[in-house]
């Protein structure tokens, strides 16, 4: 069996230089899910300062959505409904997401020669890019509970909507998590609704 000293130094380096490409891209990748998701949460609690609909969440046209993550963060935070924590953790993904989108790999690389598996800063780099994707999924698992959590509203509307209830069901597992962001008098408020609809 091989060995890493058996494998020649440029394949390696070639290897890690793919390497940081595809945690660039899962970076990325994931940061869009984390807006896609906040952005379906901010149509749900109709936000102040929403800048699109409906329409424009479920077309095809990536060009509609238009709402960056900083403004989905500032507009969760103006809705009461989310506590401290989960505003500054959020607040602290946007930004560290910002550093990896918009400039964070041709800020850290002048040269290809730099993307090296012994460069101190190029591992650095792939921490951060994996810090932003781990953080990222969990984000997105959280945006699942907080819908989940807000259907008790939906449902208490109408209570006998199988649609409703089996989406409901769908974001089960994600409901302790998505509760956990809220602020507790807006939790108490869904845990009534929730007892009131057994």
């Amino acid at each position: 069996m091989p060995t890493n000293s058996d494998i020649p130094e440029d394949l390696r380096e070639s290897a890690f230089r793919e390497y940081v490409r595809i945690v660039t891209a899962d970076a990325v990748i994931a940061c869009q899910y984390v807006e896609r998701t906040f952005n379906a949460i901010c149509l749900v609690l109709n936000v102040d300062g929403l800048q699109f609909s409906v329409e424009d969440f479920l077309s095809n046209d990536s060009s509609r959505m238009r709402q960056t993550l900083g403004k989905i963060k500032s507009q969760l935070k103006s809705s009461n409904c989310f506590n401290s924590s989960f505003c500054e953790r959020l607040s602290d993904f946007n930004g560290r997401r910002n550093r990896v989108v918009h400039g964070l790999f041709a800020d850290t690389f002048q040269s290809h020669d730099q993307i090296t598996s012994t460069n101190f800063i190029a591992q650095e780099y792939v921490r951060e890019c994996k810090w932003v994707s781990d953080e990222a999924a969990e984000l997105v698992e959280i945006g699942f509970g907080i819908h989940r959590a807000l259907g008790i509203i939906e449902l208490s509307k109408d209570p006998e909507n199988q649609e409703t209830k089996e989406l409901m069901q769908g974001f089960d597992d994600f409901k302790l998590v998505g509760l956990s962001t809220l602020k507790p008098t807006f939790k108490s408020l869904l845990n009534e609704l929730e007892r009131f609809q057994q």
